[in-house]
């Protein structure tokens, strides 16, 4: 009788795993602009990723924060790249134990006067950040003067360039780029106010199965140069090999997030 239960349990577990094998996960992706910028560099190191652990994935689009409430309530799987200050209020998520990238958070801004190295001095101006960054808005709304905030990369340089900001708060990677590509001028940069590590995200219910096979598939593809290869004109962010994972999977550090 023993030996059957041990052999019904087997059957069970490999049939389980199978299906999970099987399965095609959702991961959510924030749209900013789906269609141009780092978002396709996004799913193509995620699909990547679990190409080389055998899994099917598909991409669904949210604006602000709503991939990572879609995540948190099962209807999908996983969010493609974030801080783990942000998943730190959704108790069903979790991260894959390597970090993808880091992102360095500078402000910008076209008035000389604005001598910005720390949060702090921006106290006395209007700062303008992009919906569902929650970095860059956890920062503008405790720091700032006043926030102003916007959908996308384009609008917020808009801001800037028009005079109704006093200065802006972006990944300094991202920026560049942007500023190269509306041939802005006369930008000034400051140093990174915060930086963060930028890890994929999934539900707890497949932290089990797909945490160990996408942390291999992405350490792999860190150590082989392939991460930095598909971010293209961004692989400034990218690690060129896999830091040493955290003491902890996730945290509830608050400020500034």
């Amino acid at each position: 009788m023993k030996r059957i239960i041990i052999l019904i349990f087997l059957s069970f577990t490999i049939l389980s795993t199978s299906a999970l094998a099987n399965e095609t996960y959702t991961i959510g992706i924030p749209y900013l602009n789906a269609e141009k910028g780092i978002t396709p560099k996004i799913e193509a190191l995620i699909s990547e990723m679990y190409s080389r652990a055998n899994l099917s994935i598909k991409f669904k689009y949210f604006p602000g924060l709503r991939d990572l409430i879609s995540a948190n309530n099962g209807i999908t799987d996983g969010s493609g790249v974030r801080t783990l200050q942000a998943i730190a209020q959704y108790s069903n998520l979790t991260n894959i134990t390597t970090p993808v990238a880091v992102a360095n958070f500078s402000s910008f801004s076209k008035n000389k006067k604005n001598i910005i190295t720390t949060p702090k001095d921006l106290h006395k101006l209007t700062v303008g950040v992009v919906r569902g960054e929650i970095t860059p808005c956890n920062i503008a709304h405790k720091y700032a003067k006043k926030a102003h905030i916007v959908n996308s990369y384009e609008s917020l340089l808009g801001l800037l360039e028009r005079g109704r900001v006093d200065a802006i708060i972006m990944e300094r990677t991202l920026a560049r780029k942007l500023f190269t590509k509306k041939n802005a001028k006369g930008i000034i940069e400051s140093e990174p106010l915060v930086s963060r590590k930028l890890y994929h995200i999934i539900n707890n219910k497949h932290a089990h199965f797909l945490k160990p096979k996408l942390d291999k598939s992405l350490r792999g593809m860190l150590l082989d140069g392939t991460a930095k290869k598909l971010f293209g004109q961004y692989e400034d962010i990218i690690f060129s090999t896999p830091p040493l994972p955290p003491k902890k999977s996730r945290t509830t550090q608050t400020t500034p997030q």
